[in-house]
């Protein structure tokens, strides 16, 4: 008997807030199994694949330079890494998921750290990265989720 799928609903809204001058957040949705990520509008709302789902935002560190730059970097990476190396991986598990994630935002982090070091007007950049994964059937996750970050 086969599980009902995992469909989800993404909906993502940033507010610039009373001290910033511009906007430092880098949002990510993205459908592992197709491959599709933001902001394509079939990614807001899709069924999860074998490979799974990624949802992250990440936040430029308050008053750190190049903020903007640093949460478009990790979403960049994260996302490369996760279209390539856990798209190829054999195993296909929760762990292995899991794995993949955790690997990918400490390379992300490493080639944030590096670009800093390199490029002296933005010495001090960073970014905050909370991200989550959906890897299952219905049987293990419920019905439909809904993420929103504010």
């Amino acid at each position: 008997m086969t599980s009902p799928s995992v469909r989800v609903s993404v909906f993502g809204k940033s507010d610039l807030g009373l001290t910033r001058e511009h906007n430092e957040d880098t949002f990510l949705v993205a459908d592992l199994s197709s491959g599709s990520s933001n902001p394509q509008p079939d990614v807001r709302s899709h069924e999860v694949g074998p490979r799974g789902s990624l949802f992250m935002v990440a936040d430029g560190m308050g008053g750190a330079a190049a903020g903007e730059l640093a949460s478009a970097m990790a979403a960049d990476s994260i996302y490369r890494h996760l279209s390539t190396a856990w798209a190829e991986d054999t195993e296909v598990s929760a762990a292995r998921f899991a794995y993949r994630m955790k690997e990918a935002v400490e390379l992300a982090n490493q080639q944030i750290y590096a670009s800093a070091r390199e490029h002296p007007d933005v010495r001090g950049m960073g970014t905050t990265v909370p991200a989550a994964g959906v890897l299952g059937t219905s049987s293990t996750w419920p019905r439909s989720a809904t993420a929103e970050a504010t």
